[in-house]
């Protein structure tokens, strides 16, 4: 009889091997059409498992440490969702080519006395992130409509 921890760990597993293996999964190129391999048995996966408490994490999601590499037992650990979302926006490359095209049409013109106060409110919070930034606008915004 399978457990509901089996159950998981057979649908991780063959979401792994659907993107390493078939052509007619959206994320091959990602995967298989990279070279990436799943070079690793349920049993692994399931040491994994519980080696990295992935029962504790809100939406445990596997992740290779090395995005280079194969999935090998070596290479993998479950990290949350959120985190592997993150980190794989992070690697993604895009040419400067894309990114003129992308911000061409984008012209605002903000007023002096808002870019005054979008600078200070930047200071005061010490904002690094483009996140918090867009935050940052969203407040100046809003209060310039109050106003």
């Amino acid at each position: 009889m399978s457990t509901a921890l089996d159950q998981k760990i057979c649908a991780i597993y063959l979401g792994m091997k659907h993107r390493c293996e078939s052509k007619k999964s959206r994320s091959y190129h990602n995967y298989g059409g990279k070279g990436i391999k799943l070079k690793m048995t349920k049993k692994e996966l399931k040491r994994i498992w519980i080696r990295d408490r992935a029962c504790r994490m809100k939406c445990p999601s596997i992740d290779r440490i090395n995005p280079d590499e194969n999935y090998v037992f070596e290479n993998c650990r479950f990290i949350e969702m959120s985190e592997n979302v993150r980190r794989a926006h992070l690697g993604k490359k895009r040419s400067k080519r894309k990114i003129k095209k992308r911000y061409s049409t984008i012209s605002i013109s903000i007023p002096t006395s808002l870019k005054k106060r979008y600078i200070k409110s930047c200071e005061k919070l010490q904002i690094k992130g483009r996140y918090f930034i867009l935050a940052a606008i969203n407040n100046i915004i809003k209060e310039a409509h109050n106003q």
